[in-house]
């Protein structure tokens, strides 16, 4: 029928626009260009198609770098919201998955100690859910890594806000830690300077010095492009130098 041809052209032009859309905003991503991302993704918040809904997320985080504590807090809520919509339209979007984890983690590091221990199995949930769905990129690894270290390096006092919330609160080890940096590494070398530098970390909390000096040094040959690279390339120099 007429209808339905016209739906069928309707969508053909949805799916084509969109991966316009989706190039567009992945091109800028990846030349670290966030104000530019910013202003072409955000005016489709509104979109039902989850793969640009986690990219307009992933874009507002970038954006909320500059901000001041409070509209930070704002922001990332925000980019929670839509990312918990594309997760409503479609659970597999392992993107999704990795960004809810991302922000749920920001949002309550903003908030407090107690609440960011209480998401923390939530978060893990969702870092396990996008490697599932996708074992080939490396931010997941990476922030499944972070995690671990967070735990593995928890002051006592923090211990104890998670002893007694949970029964069975979360820990880890700088092994296990380790473990999943390599792990980002072997499936995407060289993707991330952050990689490296929690490299170096783990293998300096475990007193191996040489192969802590190792990725230190390689985080200092890494280009910077981005303000986490720069960050990375700061902490590398300061470490170093008590090596």
């Amino acid at each position: 029928s007429l209808v339905s041809s016209l739906l069928f052209i309707k969508a053909l032009t949805n799916d084509k626009s969109a991966k316009i859309i989706i190039e567009e905003a992945d091109n800028l991503y990846d030349e670290a260009k966030f104000g530019q991302l910013h202003s072409v993704i955000y005016s489709h918040k509104t979109s039902d198609n989850p793969e640009i809904l986690w990219r307009v997320a992933r874009s507002i985080f970038e954006n909320s770098r500059n901000e001041n504590d409070k509209d930070r807090l704002a922001s990332l809520e925000e980019a929670l919201d839509i990312v918990e919509r594309a997760l409503e339209i479609n659970e597999q979007c392992w993107a999704a998955h990795k960004w809810k984890a991302i922000l749920l983690d920001y949002v309550w590091r903003y908030k407090s100690t107690k609440e960011r221990i209480i998401h923390s199995f939530d978060i893990k949930k969702h870092m396990k859910r996008a490697i599932e769905l996708n074992p080939k990129d490396g931010t997941s690894y990476y922030i499944l890594g972070e995690w671990c270290y967070t735990f593995a390096d928890m002051p006592w006092y923090q211990r104890k806000v998670a002893a007694a919330i949970f029964a069975s609160p979360p820990t880890s080890t700088y092994e296990e830690a380790l473990s999943c940096f390599e792990t980002a590494e072997k499936v995407e070398p060289l993707f991330y300077s952050m990689n490296l530098l929690m490299m170096g970390k783990c293998h300096l909390k475990m007193n191996n010095k040489d192969e802590a000096t190792k990725f230190l040094k390689m985080v200092l040959e890494y280009p910077v492009k981005t303000p986490d690279d720069q960050k990375a390339r700061e902490e590398a120099e300061k470490l170093l130098k008590t090596l």
